[in-house]
Parts: structure tokens; C-alpha cells; sequence
């Protein structure tokens, strides 16, 4: 996730948050806290796999 899409993400949360989301815009806040939920995950538990892997 790159920083422009984290910072549309952030206005997106926001706007669901004063329920003033579209539900075009609702579904675009899906799809990036999918990416967001992906590449925290990849991030946490790819140190773990690395470090597994080498003992």
C-alpha cells in the first residue's frame, strides 16, 4: 500500500465513520482495507517465516 492510498483510505474511514460515504465510495474503502489487511499481514508474519526458516 503506497501513500497516496493509504491517505485515501484514511478520508474514506472517516467519511463512513460521519456516514457520509457513498456506496461507490463504500466499496472502494473495502477493496483498500483489503490491501491495508494484505500487506500488514505479509509484513508481520514475514519476519516470523524468515527467522523460522533460519534456525
Amino acid at each position: 500500500m503506497d501513500e497516496n492510498e493509504f491517505e485515501r483510505l484514511s478520508l474514506l474511514s472517516e467519511k463512513a465513520l460521519y456516514h457520509t460515504v457513498s456506496s461507490t465510495e463504500l466499496a472502494e474503502f473495502h477493496q483498500l482495507l483489503n490491501l491495508w489487511n494484505t500487506s500488514t499481514e505479509v509484513n508481520l508474519f514475514n519476519g516470523k517465516y524468515l527467522s523460522e526458516s533460519q534456525s
